[in-house]
């Protein structure tokens, strides 16, 4: 694996409200980067974005990815892309009030293992080249049961995308002031660079790729996606920690937390159907009475 460049420069000051949510466009950046990179940020004194062209065997991953079933789907931000969730999910209080193993490890248990048992290399190149950071970021993931994590990482979910020209964004939900790890596999794709214009840099992301980024503090998009024939493809495998699974209980407390509160839920909605009814016989007897 060829050792990276680094690149010094501060990050500019934009009006992120002309960014948001739009398509992100090659004409956003005056830097495309096509090799291993370092952004070195001279105003925080930190690294801020590590980007490596892996060695690594991948036909393995690549197979995996090809076998998942995605859906189209609206983030909780509005943004819609083509995806599946890796890893494990917290507590959603209105749709799911259990932390679970997401769909894919029922679904595709083989595919699922397999794309999930990638997040410990990644851990590696995260530990080497941000030691410091990578430190906080384990300490913090020792909050969260080892049940609920990708083993031997620091990461407990991720997200696959495939071919999602998203619009900037800044992350959410994640521990903050940490780095996701972003893993690209690519064939026969005319664009589909990663946008960084607070950095005034984009990324061109090569098959076999990490990108290494607080993805929460940095506003990113990926540049349109042209395919050049019928077999071509991008995914991007975004490894990273959910805040709230600090807050899962080991699995079986889970399932004995949720049976406890459908009961009492239930027990509630009898008794407040039972009250209604109650004041609606009151109110028919009323009514008879002065008739």
């Amino acid at each position: 694996m060829r050792e990276p460049i680094v690149l010094e420069g501060k990050r500019l000051t934009l009006d992120i409200t002309e960014y948001n949510y739009r398509g992100a466009k090659e004409s956003d950046y005056s830097m495309l980067i096509t090799s291993p990179t370092v952004i070195f940020d001279t105003g925080e004194q930190k690294v801020k974005i590590v980007y490596l062209e892996l060695d690594d065997a991948c036909s393995d991953i690549v197979s995996a990815l090809k076998s998942v079933n995605y859906e189209a789907v609206s983030r909780t931000s509005g943004m819609r892309s083509t995806s599946k969730v890796i890893g494990y999910n917290p507590r959603v209080t209105l749709r799911r009030d259990y932390c679970t193993t997401s769909s894919l490890s029922n679904e595709n248990p083989h595919a699922h293992t397999i794309i999930t048992g990638y997040a410990h290399k990644i851990a590696q190149y995260y530990q080497q080249y941000n030691t410091e950071l990578y430190e906080k970021h384990r300490q913090m993931v020792d909050k969260v049961l080892p049940d609920w994590r990708l083993e031997e990482s620091v990461f407990t979910s991720g997200i696959i995308n495939k071919n999602n020209p998203l619009l900037y964004h800044f992350d959410t939900g994640n521990f903050k002031a940490v780095w996701s790890n972003m893993l690209v596999f690519k064939k026969d794709i005319k664009g589909g660079y990663l946008a960084v214009p607070e950095y005034d840099v984009g990324f061109e992301l090569k098959n076999n790729s990490l990108l290494m980024f607080d993805g929460q503090n940095i506003l990113h998009g990926v540049t349109p996606i042209h395919k050049l024939n019928e077999g071509a493809y991008r995914f991007s495998i975004v490894y990273y920690s959910l805040q709230q699974m600090w807050h899962c209980l080991p699995p079986g407390e889970e399932l004995q937390r949720i049976r406890k509160l459908r009961t009492e839920r239930e027990e509630r909605r009898s008794a407040g159907l039972t009250a209604e009814d109650v004041k609606g016989h009151g109110r028919s007897r009323q009514k008879r009475g002065k008739q």
